[in-house]
C-alpha cells in the first residue's frame, strides 16, 4: 500500500522537493529553539530560582501566633 503523500505516478518528485524545502526550514528552527530554551534554564540556575522550593511554602504554615506588643509598653 503506498502512502498517501508519496505516490510514484504523480509527481513524487515535487513532493519530496517540499518535504525537504519544509526540513530546511525546520531543523535550523529547532536548534534555535533548544539553545533558547537551555539559555533560558541555564539563566534560572545561575540567578538562584531553584534553591529553597519549600521554605516560603513552610514559612506560611509556621505562623507566629503570640500576640504582638507594642514597644513602648
Amino acid at each position: 500500500m503506498p502512502c498517501a503523500w508519496f505516490n510514484p505516478s504523480r509527481g513524487a518528485k515535487k513532493r519530496f522537493d517540499k518535504i525537504m524545502e519544509i526540513l530546511y526550514l525546520l531543523i535550523p528552527l529547532s536548534v534555535v529553539l533548544i539553545f533558547l530554551i537551555v539559555g533560558i534554564f541555564l539563566w534560572a540556575v545561575r540567578s538562584r530560582q531553584f534553591d529553597d522550593m519549600e521554605g516560603p511554602a513552610h514559612r506560611i504554615l509556621m505562623d507566629d501566633d503570640r500576640p504582638q506588643l507594642p514597644p513602648d509598653a
